[in-house]
């Protein structure tokens, strides 16, 4: 498995800051994160590349506490069934009603006063396989849920994600449940937010 194979899984499928939605590149090595997420591994000249990105520097001060890990476990856990984004299903793209705009009402005929838009019955963004990367589960079309790993808490997906990577993959937990975790792979390293319980 090669870098290209599975880096772009690791950056934001939409994101005001052009650098976390596409890879970095520095000397021999490649960078990517979606803020919550973060990948560093080995050069791949199939990899498109963001220029001068910022990704670099903040990745390497992120991962310099990796070296004084001692304390890992297996990242290859049994995860819970996965739940689907509420709002595009599963499918990862949503449409935004053209009627409300994304309000989800409209203005009344009759009056001064709001009415559910009656195109969307007040849902105005739905999955739809041509439609824009889904705002609310980063594009991946998953849920939000947690799963606990000792005394921290993750997103289920940022686990299973970890699981497609070539192994062996290596957690480091802190006594901390808020602070960063780190992990390893046969490729590379990386570090992991941790969130709240759901």
């Amino acid at each position: 498995m090669k870098p290209n194979d599975y880096i772009h899984h690791f950056t934001a499928a939409d994101d005001v800051r052009l650098w976390l939605t596409r890879p970095a590149r520095h000397l021999d090595k490649l960078y990517a994160s979606d803020g919550h997420i973060l990948i560093r591994t080995y050069d791949d000249a199939d990899v498109r590349v963001l220029d001068d990105s910022p990704l670099v520097s903040a990745a390497e001060q992120m991962l310099k506490p990796l070296t004084e890990r001692n304390n890992w476990i297996s990242a290859q856990m049994v995860l819970p069934e996965e739940w689907l984004c509420c709002v595009c299903g599963g499918i990862g793209k949503t449409i935004t009603c053209d009627r409300c705009e994304g309000d989800g009402v409209i203005e009344a005929a009759t009056g001064p006063h709001e009415i559910t838009c009656p195109k969307c019955d007040g849902m105005p963004e739905r999955g739809d396989e041509n439609g824009a990367p889904c705002e609310h589960c980063g594009g991946s079309g998953a849920g939000f849920q947690t799963v606990p790993v000792g005394n921290t808490w993750f997103q289920r997906r940022y686990l299973a994600l970890l699981q497609t990577l070539p192994g062996p993959v290596l957690l480091s937990l802190n006594a901390d449940p808020k602070e960063v975790a780190f992990f390893t792979f046969a490729h590379g390293a990386g570090a992991l937010m941790p969130c709240r319980e759901s």
